[in-house]
């Protein structure tokens, strides 16, 4: 008799009890059937089975081959787990199995022994521990990383709460919270003068403890992106934003989460798809802040510039009359962003990313609040990488320092706090 056990390819303590196993030979007729009992093992007696190739079927109770959306988990009541169904290529000597492949390998992965055949399956649907019901429309979208590996990711948003999906470095996806409800993703956050972020917006945890992300999650994050906006016409497409865009501290201050989802997140792989903050179209007026780019023709504004005592760049300028600073603040607060209009000064640390904001910024950003999406670089000019202080802040350098095109710059604004978290950067 062979054992055939069957889990959670994610999460392994979950036995996937009372799943169909069925084999078929090369006829496609059915020659043996089981269940899996309460602790995932279908027993197969195989001695009656001819030497040869056979297919192997196994359905979990609940089982979806649709793409991860928001389709997905929505009719009542819904389980605690839908899985992918498998199909496996498997090769029987004497009554023993000696080969089991997964047709897919993506639907799940397989260990053969002489008596013991383990199957992890693919789930795409695992209920969240914690979600509350939506008391506004759906109107965003927020990207985050894990900042930690699979296993703790999948242990909180199994314990403690989960975003509404989740993407693996595989490209897999996995749905925790139904799209109708709010999940508890966000924490502290504020975006275009809300604070219920997490009642607006659909949470994305990609996982990523460092370094750059692989091919495959992005072409997944790109496909469920366009299922989202397609399901909820009340997402503009500039409100696809980063942890970093909206995580504020409890005084309202951005920069709780600076580092999510990180330097090497790739927005130009939105952008593309015209998705998230985009750069302008045309060029603003040529004496947009108060004429400071056309009097300092290489300037930055730095941290500690102030209005009202014509420090700018640095340096003293009684040549700038206007208000630099507070037109600047009055641009990232119309776009969305939790901030403070003073025009005193810049506040908080540049989290390592230099501390300025150079002309490739601020002359492709429109300043009206219709055109939000706005935020951009140009590709030329001050394209350095994320330096120390005094270093401006160019194409590549703001990338590496938020999320949305903006948050790059609002990390100098808002007293950002530099450092990750060391687990899912939920909250």
């Amino acid at each position: 008799m062979v054992k055939m056990k069957l889990r959670n390819r994610l999460h392994k303590v979950d036995n996937i009890a009372g799943a169909t196993v069925t084999f078929q030979d090369a006829k496609a007729a059915t020659v043996l059937t089981a269940t899996s009992d309460a602790h995932g093992v279908a027993s197969l007696n195989l001695k009656p089975l001819a030497n040869g190739a056979y297919t192997c079927e196994i359905e979990a109770p609940n089982v979806s081959a649709d793409e991860v959306g928001p389709a997905l988990a929505t009719t009542a009541p819904v389980p605690d787990r839908i899985y992918r169904p498998v199909t496996l290529i498997v090769k029987i000597a004497g009554g023993i199995i000696n080969s089991a492949v997964p047709a897919d390998p993506l639907t799940a992965t397989v260990a053969v022994s002489a008596s013991l055949v383990n199957v992890d399956i693919q789930p795409v649907w695992m209920k969240s521990a914690q979600s509350s019901g939506r008391g506004k429309p759906v109107s965003m979208i927020i990207v985050h990383h894990t900042a930690c590996d699979l296993g703790p990711a999948v242990s909180t948003f199994l314990s403690e709460k989960g975003p509404h999906y989740m993407i693996d470095t595989d490209g897999q996806i996995v749905k925790w919270v139904p799209d109708a409800r709010a999940a508890w993703h966000a924490g502290v956050a504020r975006w275009d003068g809300h604070a219920d972020v997490n009642e607006r917006s659909v949470g994305i945890e990609i996982v990523n403890k460092t370094g750059p992300y692989p091919e495959a999650q992005y072409t997944a994050l790109l496909g469920l992106l366009d299922r989202i906006t397609t399901a909820f016409s009340g997402i503009d497409e500039w409100n696809i934003i980063g942890h970093s865009d909206v995580g504020t501290n409890s005084d309202g201050k951005l920069g709780r989460k600076s580092g999510d989802p990180g330097a090497q997140f790739e927005w130009s792989r939105l952008e593309a798809k015209r998705l998230g903050l985009l750069e302008s179209d045309g060029p603003p007026d040529i004496n947009i802040y108060a004429g400071f780019f056309n009097i300092v023709a290489s300037g930055s504004l730095h941290v500690g510039d102030n209005d009202s005592r014509h420090h700018f760049g640095g340096a003293n300028h009684k040549d700038i009359a206007g208000h630099p600073v507070r037109e600047l603040q009055e641009d990232l607060v119309a776009i969305g962003y939790s901030g403070r209009i003073s025009g005193r000064r810049f506040r908080g640390e540049n989290a390592g990313c230099g501390d300025g904001v150079p002309r490739t910024f601020l002359c492709r950003r429109t300043r009206t609040k219709s055109s939000r999406r706005a935020g951009g670089f140009s590709n030329g000019g001050d394209d350095q990488e994320c330096g120390g202080p005094g270093a401006g802040l160019g194409r590549s350098a703001l990338v590496g320092c938020g999320a949305g095109a903006l948050a790059r710059v609002v990390l100098l604004l808002l007293s950002p706090q530099p450092g990750c978290p060391v687990k899912p950067s939920l909250a």
